[in-house]
């Protein structure tokens, strides 16, 4: 990938598949396939950003109004959530791993 980014997992919230500390190389323009982890950005009215890292699950329209839903997993605990790909415009594949800190 020509531009790629880390995240450093802040959480065990996706446990056991991304672990805490780890780092989470993500791909802004690779699509990513069903089943598979993914970072979603979006920008906050006081200029800062909010990320989520998930398991993608696909795509589902509600409603004809309120348009798209995004369909993420997390794993610890199990939760499935539905949210806004409007609010959540910016979704890109995790791509690799990385050891981090211990």
């Amino acid at each position: 990938a020509l531009h790629s980014y880390g995240i450093i997992v802040p959480d065990d919230s996706m446990e056991p598949v991304l672990r805490p500390n780890e780092i989470a190389v993500i791909d802004p323009d690779a699509a990513p396939d069903w089943g598979t982890e993914v970072f979603l950005v979006r920008a906050l009215p006081d200029g800062k950003t909010a990320g989520l890292l998930r398991t993608w699950i696909g795509f589902e329209d509600i409603e004809a109004n309120t348009g798209m839903k995004t369909r993420l997993r997390t794993w610890n605990p199990s939760h499935i959530e539905t949210v806004n790909s409007l609010l959540w415009p910016a979704m890109g594949a995790v791509v690799a791993k990385l050891p981090g800190k211990k």
